[in-house]
């Protein structure tokens, strides 16, 4: 067998640790993503603003896009009904506060008929407020949130 230099065995080293570290970057890049979990965040947001419905029911991440800030501010209103884009589950938004910090800002949560948490909304990368690109699948404002009426409260 023959013996490596030491010079050798660090280049050979070196030369494989780039390349796992080049295949590690080359993986999505989660820094940009910023979870939408305040009213005054979703209240912020302009027209033509996209954000995406992470739904824990189906797994999926839906586009969606405002055309006016009062569609934008009603994904994150009280009471309003948000619909999965993917598989259609009807999701109520609840704005919670917080019972450890009495001081930290009411959260706006998405629960499904059993008051479990199932969704929550992000802005990405791609889907970052003003910008005027479209993914494909976008979906409207419109065509998932409904206000809630006593019939479907009960």
């Amino acid at each position: 067998m023959k013996h490596i230099s030491s010079p050798d065995r660090f280049v050979c080293a070196f030369a494989l640790f780039s390349i796992v570290a080049l295949i590690a970057r080359a993986g999505a890049d989660t820094t940009n993503w910023t979870t939408l979990r305040q009213e005054s965040e979703f209240k912020r947001l302009k027209p033509d603003d996209k954000v995406a419905f992470v739904c824990i029911g189906c797994k999926s991440i839906s586009p969606i896009s405002a055309k006016s800030p009062q569609e934008a501010a009603k994904l994150g209103k009280e009471g309003a009904n948000v619909t999965c884009p993917n598989c259609q589950m009807i999701t109520k938004v609840i704005v919670r506060a917080s019972r450890k910090d009495l001081y930290a800002p009411p959260v706006v949560t998405y629960i499904n008929e059993k008051g479990e948490e199932v969704a929550f909304m992000i802005t990405t990368g791609d889907l970052k407020p003003g910008s005027k690109s479209s993914p494909t699948g976008e979906t409207p404002v419109n065509d998932v949130v409904s206000k809630s009426t006593p019939a479907q409260d009960k």
